[in-house]
């Protein structure tokens, strides 16, 4: 027997699959959702804290590691290594830091800045088709 055909034999159906609770069902259902409430707002609160924390966690690694990787494995400053990743946005921010132009291999130099990949990036064009 169906719980849809045991519900309609004690006359209680009030919806497709609920059923009404009487008396001590109803007084037992009440008296467990209490009983697991705290308990699973703190459970659910413990869980939301570790996972922001593991995302912060995750961003920060993933954030941070270029940076660290770059730090690593160059024998530039860090003042070098800040203004080397000031310089990957644009030329304008490479001339601003002062790495345009720059060839490939040194501070400043990003492949998608060097337009016609001849490993100097961010050169200066003249009117006439020259470039320094």
């Amino acid at each position: 027997m169906s719980f849809r055909t045991r519900a309609l034999a004690h006359g209680g159906v009030t919806g497709s699959f609920s059923r009404t609770l009487h008396g001590s069902d109803a007084l037992h259902l009440r008296s467990r959702l209490t009983a697991v409430t705290p308990q699973s707002r703190a459970r659910a609160r413990t869980m939301r804290i570790l996972r922001t924390g593991f995302e912060g966690l995750l961003g920060f690694a993933f954030g941070a590691s270029p940076f660290l990787a770059l730090m690593l494995f160059n024998n530039w400053t860090f003042e070098t290594t800040v203004r080397h990743i000031a310089a990957a946005r644009n030329c304008e921010a490479a001339r601003s830091v002062g790495l345009a132009p720059s060839l490939r291999g040194q501070p400043g130099y990003w492949p998608w800045l060097d337009a016609n990949h001849d490993g100097v990036a961010c050169e200066t064009w003249h009117t006439d088709g020259r470039h320094e």
